[in-house]
């Protein structure tokens, strides 16, 4: 009688923990595109740095030596290391620079690789300290070649 008792019992737990996982899978979805977030910012007393995000393919990321904006002729090189995020099939790069960017703007950031080459993709800025609680976006920067 033990012995059944302890079967009833691992078949009624394993139908529980079935219906739980399909309950969690009706409640959340999983979502078929990334969804994009502003990584970082900082304000310093001296200046402000601001944290920017894009997303690239994954295949030239190894080789990212650093990253400046161009902004009306004067080139504002990276000021902290270039973190690479990996998210759903895409890389989300970061990285801040010491610069005064307006919020919800788009910039364009130069990426410099280990061989020479340069790329320039669109980012946009939001600074996470006018708006706390951002909304989550599903609209990603399109990358635009600058070398062949």
């Amino acid at each position: 009688m033990n012995k059944r008792l302890v079967i009833g019992f691992t078949i009624a737990f394993f139908a529980v923990l079935t219906l739980a996982l399909i309950s969690t899978s009706l409640y959340h979805p999983p979502k078929d595109e990334p969804i994009i977030r502003v990584i970082s910012g900082e304000l310093t007393p001296d200046f402000s740095t601001h944290g920017v995000y894009l997303n690239m393919q994954f295949s030239k990321i190894p080789t990212v030596k650093g990253a400046y904006l161009d902004i009306n002729g004067t080139k504002y090189y990276n000021t902290s290391p270039v973190k690479l995020l990996d998210s759903q099939g895409k890389v989300i790069l970061c990285t801040t620079f010491k610069a005064t960017l307006k919020n919800d703007t788009y910039y364009v950031v130069n990426l410099v690789f280990q061989n020479g080459g340069e790329e320039s993709y669109s980012v946009k800025y939001i600074n996470i300290y006018s708006s706390p609680l951002l909304p989550q976006t599903r609209e990603s920067p399109q990358p635009s070649r600058v070398f062949p």
